[in-house]
């Protein structure tokens, strides 16, 4: 089963403003909105690397793979 397709909701469903991470939960998100302080999990986009959960609603590599790659420049 694969995940990789769902779409990760970053606006708050109550008022449309782009929302901030809160916090990280294995293959979610838990996200913010900064002006109605409402709260939702969404899926996290994968590592593009490691194939893992990045942590983070956008496309983009993990922290570990990111510190991995820019150590050894």
């Amino acid at each position: 089963m694969s995940i990789t397709n769902v779409k990760s909701v970053t606006k708050c469903q109550k008022c449309s403003t782009q929302g901030v991470v809160r916090r990280k939960e294995k293959l979610l998100v838990a996200m913010e909105c900064p002006e109605c302080k409402n709260e939702w999990k969404t899926y996290s986009k994968f590592c593009k690397e490691c194939g893992e959960p990045n942590g983070y609603a956008v496309e983009g590599t993990c922290m570990d793979c990111y510190t991995v790659k820019h150590r050894s420049s």
